[in-house]
């Protein structure tokens, strides 16, 4: 189970790794802003705070994840975190809104069921995470520790190529 949760920590901390960091340039921020707002509902006032809060939970998920006594609780804000987004992005298709995904950073696609199940996938990742952590017990081994970063980091870039993966079919 140790390598299972190491794959999951390689792929959830990529993905909110890339994530944020796709955020922080003052354009792609504005960007992420203005998705919020579509996505949220919220007032002016309430739009910046969120957006910060929002790449701060990204940016502390990956610190988390990388800290071996801090796995449990990344993997939980990780998992509040994907509930959310997927929430509002439920709410975003039922309204039948043409929001960019700004999952990523600056993207023109709009948000779809694809991102739905994208999140519903990692959120699920978190919750093996979580259940993993508490049964790990052994140290594991150095080539399955490898074999699952190199897991963690296909399935991570899968999952941010959902959009690309999509035009093609």
């Amino acid at each position: 189970m140790d390598h299972v949760v190491i794959g999951c920590r390689a792929l959830l901390g990529i993905v909110f790794l890339v994530s944020a960091s796709g955020k922080v340039r003052p354009a792609a921020f504005a960007e992420f802003l203005g998705s919020v707002r579509q996505l949220s509902g919220f007032r002016s006032g309430w739009v910046r705070p969120a957006g910060l809060a929002v790449v701060s939970c990204e940016g502390l998920i990956v610190i988390s994840l990388a800290v071996p006594p801090l796995v449990v609780p990344g993997f939980v804000l990780a998992g509040l975190l994907l509930a959310a987004f997927t929430v509002a992005i439920a709410g975003v298709l039922r309204r039948g809104a043409r929001t960019p995904c700004r999952c990523f950073g600056t993207s023109t696609t709009p948000l779809g069921a694809r991102h739905v199940v994208r999140n519903l996938c990692l959120l699920t990742v978190a919750a093996v995470g979580v259940t993993g952590s508490w049964a790990a017990v052994s140290a594991p081994h150095p080539v399955g520790v490898a074999a699952a970063l190199l897991a963690g980091g296909a399935l991570a870039l899968l999952a941010m190529s959902i959009d690309d993966i999509a035009e093609l079919f």
